[in-house]
């Protein structure tokens, strides 16, 4: 079986989750980012670093989540 035929038997990558679900995911997954967010934007300034990634890296993840849910919902597949 050559390269070309096992190509054209496979089958399309689907979404893990329905579209229909995908604004919501971003509204949520931006809305804890948010929180996180300003969770970490008013400590104060002598707060242990540990402390504070442990607010900013969820924080980024959940934003950077969010967006690419969002930009999916409005259709622009990144």
């Amino acid at each position: 079986m050559s390269a070309l035929d096992l190509w054209k038997e496979g089958s399309p990558v689907s979404a893990p989750m329905p579209p229909s679900l995908f604004p919501l995911v971003a509204y949520i997954t931006v809305s804890i980012g948010l929180v996180a967010t300003g969770a970490f934007a008013v400590q104060k300034r002598n707060t242990p670093i540990m402390e504070q990634l442990s607010l900013a890296m969820p924080a980024s993840i959940m934003l950077g989540v969010g967006t690419v849910f969002t930009f999916v919902s409005v259709g622009l597949y990144v």
